[in-house]
């Protein structure tokens, strides 16, 4: 679409949902930025299901819960 026209072989584009955008962007996808917040709520929207074998854990950063933070959060990519 329009994003991958615009887009340079160097550039990164950003997806930042919802799950129907996350639905059409992944199979396109060669990286994933991906914050897991550890806690469950009640939702309508999700991620979609995505086999994590197929994707190599590159780093990861915990972060506990604080003052901004209501909850402990993983950055991982």
């Amino acid at each position: 679409g329009a994003a991958q026209a615009a887009a340079t072989d160097d550039s990164e584009l950003f997806i930042i949902g919802g799950g129907q955008i996350y639905e059409i962007a992944l199979p396109l996808a060669d990286r994933l930025h991906v914050t897991r917040v550890h806690t469950e709520v009640d939702g309508d929207t999700s991620f979609p299901a995505i086999d994590w074998d197929q994707w190599e854990l590159v780093s990861a950063e915990r972060h506990g819960a604080d003052e901004k933070n209501d909850y402990d959060f993983t950055f991982e990519s």
